[in-house]
């Protein structure tokens, strides 16, 4: 017991202290680069001061030589080899902050990023590698002792951070495009891009890198796996559906960034200019977009616009949902927080917006809005609950363009919950009921309670999952002869808890809305939801019918019945079906390519995956047999 317990706390101080290791070398970073930029360094060359005070703390751990005692304690082991070099790199750092003289931070002017950061950046890479090297062949010949290749090592992976960086900043700095040469050969008129400068780097939407890879600059999205997370910013996400639907997507670049950010084309204009620039823009601009945020200069531009009668031409977009993703926004929202980043909800934007003129008769409208203004600069919902980039984006191009609302836009209520939803036009008129999306996926009262404790449970089984040590540690203080009242009431708890946790977990793990798996239970409630009117309970109600699942019978015909009228509905999903159903002749359906198009052309019009898919299909085969 007494070895189990040192294994023990063993295993806590590992932890505890790469946990703290982590803290400290981010503190060192953040705050490093913050107050580098802070007195007027700009990227590069606070990335290679930082890099010069890392590589001053491992030189001087080196030459310090190894302790003797370092080989038999693991804490004195961990004081030489990564506490030492990361409190002597911010020593370096303190000094070098205190005699480095401050620059100027401001630069306007084209942005024209020198292409030889990106031969540093190989060469940082490489001289990294020959070091370790000529390390390891020194060691292997005896000249030196191992820890001159711990030491090349950790010095390698100090420097290759960098040295990526810089070899991403190079490529970057070859693909810039100025915006002048873009305007003059583009006459269409440009989209114009408004912002608070310190809120271009939030992020507008965060999903798996399958989702939002294709929409994604950063180094993250290109190195992540598909079914990773990542964020993605508004300019990132919008930039090619803006500029393929509307015209050229041009931003006021922000006099300190090195290198204009991933997405909108940059312009920089001096403090005099950049007013005048703005009136330009926004005469020549076809529509005019911006994030919920807060800036004094953000207020002007919406208090010019206003002045000057053009907000019908003004375009406000609401974040992504979160939903399914609260502990990576949670986390994302904290690093905001601590940079200083306030993030500014819908009623707070609403209020500022009134007080420059605007009229905003209605709450907020949700994740994936899009909200602009009459004539009268009455505020109306363009779209809402969108997600993908053409579902905020064609909406604004078919209201610029003919004044036509084609997005969610009208609001219902839930007929279950109550709470307030937004469909197509089309769908509002066929649906006579309307299910909101969580009420669709937990018809059953009971899942919907089983549902909302769900986190809860998750929680406290992965509290027993984090604190496990400590668990030993108590179980053990409980079998000691000398153990007292506490002890045993504490180590009692532990096992009584543990296993009660583990079997309430499994409960909910049995199916995902802590339901056991019953396929006629679920055609039951599938069939009584698409009687009150569930368009996706229709289309699951066709489709058990089509598999011959839950106890139903194989009935092509049934299973066309409930696609159809899921598809009359609204439903994307039953149009999608119904255009497979015409295309192969299924379900009573005569075999008809035409009927097909319409029915997949209807889905792909309601932003449906697979209906875009099979839609571009059947157009290419049609091509392909005109031609022959």
């Amino acid at each position: 017991m007494r070895e189990l317990l040192e294994i023990s706390q063993f295993g806590l101080l590992f932890v505890a202290n790469a946990l703290l290791l982590m803290v400290g070398c981010s503190a060192f970073l953040y705050f490093s680069y913050h107050r580098l930029r802070v007195k007027g360094y700009r990227p590069p060359a606070a990335a290679a001061i930082i890099l010069t005070a890392g590589v001053v703390g491992i030189t001087l751990t080196v030459l310090r030589g190894e302790d003797q005692d370092a080989k038999t304690s693991f804490l004195l082991f961990l004081s030489d080899y990564f506490w030492a070099p990361l409190l002597l790199s911010a020593a370096a750092m303190g000094i070098l902050l205190l005699i480095l003289p401050p620059r100027k931070a401001r630069v306007f002017g084209r942005r024209q990023g020198h292409s030889s950061v990106f031969w540093w950046g190989r060469g940082l890479i490489g001289f990294g590698l020959t070091l370790i090297a000529l390390a390891a062949v020194l060691w292997a010949y005896g000249i030196e002792r191992g820890s001159v290749v711990l030491a090349a090592l950790v010095l390698f992976f100090c420097i290759s951070p960098t040295g990526l960086y810089l070899i991403r900043r190079g490529q970057r700095a070859k693909s810039v495009l100025p915006v002048e040469e873009v305007l003059e050969k583009d006459s269409t008129p440009l989209v114009l891009y408004l912002r608070a400068f310190l809120q271009e780097s939030c992020f507008f939407v965060i999903g798996p890198q399958s989702e939002c890879g294709s929409n994604a600059r950063s180094w993250h999205a290109a190195v992540a796996k598909p079914e990773q997370n990542i964020g993605v910013t508004f300019e990132e996400y919008l930039a090619e559906a803006l500029s393929n639907h509307i015209g050229p997507f041009v931003a006021l670049g922000s006099p300190e960034d090195y290198l204009p950010p991933e997405g909108a084309l940059r312009t920089y204009a001096d403090d005099t200019g950049w007013k005048e620039l703005f009136h330009r823009f926004v005469q020549q601009s076809a529509c005019i977009v911006t994030e919920v945020g807060k800036s004094a200069n953000l207020d002007w531009e919406f208090t010019q616009i206003r002045q000057e009668g053009l907000q019908e031409k003004l375009f406000v977009f609401t974040p992504c949902s979160t939903a399914g993703f609260t502990f990576q926004w949670a986390f994302w929202n904290l690093i905001w927080y601590l940079k200083g980043l306030h993030q500014v909800g819908w009623r707070e934007f609403s209020k500022d917006l009134k007080e420059l003129g605007f009229e905003i008769g209605f709450e907020d409208p949700g994740p994936g809005s899009v909200i602009t203004f009459d004539p009268e600069g009455r505020g109306m919902i363009l779209t809402a609950q969108a997600h993908r980039p053409a579902e905020f984006v064609e909406p604004i191009g078919a209201w610029v363009r003919a004044r036509e609302k084609t997005g969610r836009y009208v609001r219902v209520s839930c007929s279950v919950c109550g709470k307030p939803d937004y469909l197509f036009s089309s769908q509002a008129e066929r649906a006579c009921k309307h299910w909101c999306r969580t009420c669709e996926m937990t018809s059953h009262p009971g899942a919907r309670v089983r549902r909302r404790l769900a986190p809860f449970v998750g929680c406290v089984y992965w509290a027993y999952l984090l604190l496990s040590g400590f668990a030993v540690i108590a179980v053990s203080r409980m079998v000691r002869p000398e153990a007292g009242w506490w002890d045993r009431l504490l180590g009692c708890t532990v096992i009584g808890f543990l296993p009660l946790t583990i079997a309430i977990h499994i409960w909910f793990k049995v199916a995902w809305d802590g339901s056991p798996k019953d396929d006629r239970r679920a055609a039951s409630w599938y069939r009584y939801a698409a009687n009150e009117g569930s368009s996706s309970a229709m289309v699951n109600l066709g489709l058990m019918y089509r598999r011959g699942w839950g106890g139903l019978p194989k009935d092509d015909v049934q299973a066309a019945s409930w696609y159809l009228k899921a598809a009359e509905a609204g439903s994307a999903a039953g149009m999608n079906n119904v255009g497979f159903l015409y295309e192969n002749g299924i379900g009573g359906f005569p075999k008809s390519a035409t009927q097909a198009i319409t029915w997949y052309r209807k889905g792909a019009n309601l932003g449906q995956v697979q209906a875009e898919a099979s839609l571009k299909r059947l157009r290419d085969v049609a091509s392909n047999v005109a031609g022959t």
